[in-house]
């Protein structure tokens, strides 16, 4: 173009870049609403368009790619804009009020499902070496635990140790108070049968007795009780009043008659001369 005809297009405010001229029309709709509701957090039911472009100059922003000059605009009519290290901190700060709270950082997904997130995220980034060092050191701050399946075992294992300071076995029922523990006993029996639980964890548990198999486990001790008893009363009658052993013989005779009693069993009682038939 002759520098000429350019000179007097400028002087009467040709507009070159029409990406610049939608940019200041929008900005001057942010400017109306916020003269008009005293916020620049615009409702999406108000102007759902609006929204959409200041969500859209924030990823810029994060991007990088949002220009100086209409960042520094944006900042003075009272935008703000989160770097990636302020919503670190904030999430942060969430999961330490969290930890205050519960005494452990295991969110739940139902508590709060974006922190629930950002914390897997921390273990995923520590574990693909992705976490720098003053993230890590400030997350073990707080007692963070970047291997979390294995600190559930060790909190769970803990809870064990203590029901079986307080009631003598490692027996813990379906229907006990505490149903975190129980399900996560229920879970250790079937990975062990499935031949994945790790043997260090098969160590721990079998230093504090624990029953692998509570079937066989019962049926060892009602064995032992029937033997006691035929011993002092000279007969396998067994009465009401001994009901944990009297319903155990009942219900064995029982899978006896269907034909689903284990043959270990069978040989046993019939060895202590009981007939099943």
């Amino acid at each position: 173009m002759i520098p000429d005809r350019e000179k007097k297009l400028n002087k009467i405010g040709f507009i070159w870049d029409m990406n610049i001229k939608n940019w200041e029309m929008v900005f001057e709709k942010l400017l109306n609403y916020k003269n008009k509701y005293g916020t620049c957090n615009v409702s999406k039911v108000i102007d759902l368009k609006l929204s959409n472009w200041l969500k859209a100059q924030k990823n810029l922003y994060k991007e990088k790619k949002l220009e100086l000059y209409r960042l520094n605009k944006l900042k003075q009519i009272g935008i703000k804009f989160k770097t990636h290290e302020d919503e670190w901190d904030y999430m942060y700060d969430k999961l330490k009020k969290y930890e205050m709270i519960f005494q452990d950082c295991f969110v739940k997904n139902n508590y709060d499902k974006k922190l629930y997130y950002w914390v897997i995220k921390q273990r995923k980034d520590y574990k693909k070496e992705k976490l720098i060092p003053y993230r890590s050191a400030k997350l073990q701050e707080l007692n963070f635990t970047f291997d979390y399946n294995k600190n559930i075992f060790i909190k769970e294992y803990d809870k064990l140790r203590e029901y079986k300071n307080k009631y003598g076995n490692c027996l813990v029922s379906n229907n006990y108070t505490d149903k975190s523990l129980a399900y996560w006993v229920c879970n250790i029996r079937k990975s062990y049968s499935k031949n994945i639980l790790d043997e260090y964890k098969i160590n721990l548990l079998n230093n504090i007795g624990f029953i692998w198999d509570v079937r066989e486990y019962i049926s060892n001790k009602r064995i032992e009780e029937l033997k006691t008893f035929k011993k002092e009363k000279g007969t396998f009658d067994v009465p009401f009043r001994y009901r944990s052993l009297g319903k155990w013989l009942f219900d064995t005779k029982k899978l006896y008659r269907n034909g689903k009693l284990g043959l270990q069993i069978i040989d046993e009682l019939r060895n202590l001369g009981l007939e099943l038939d």
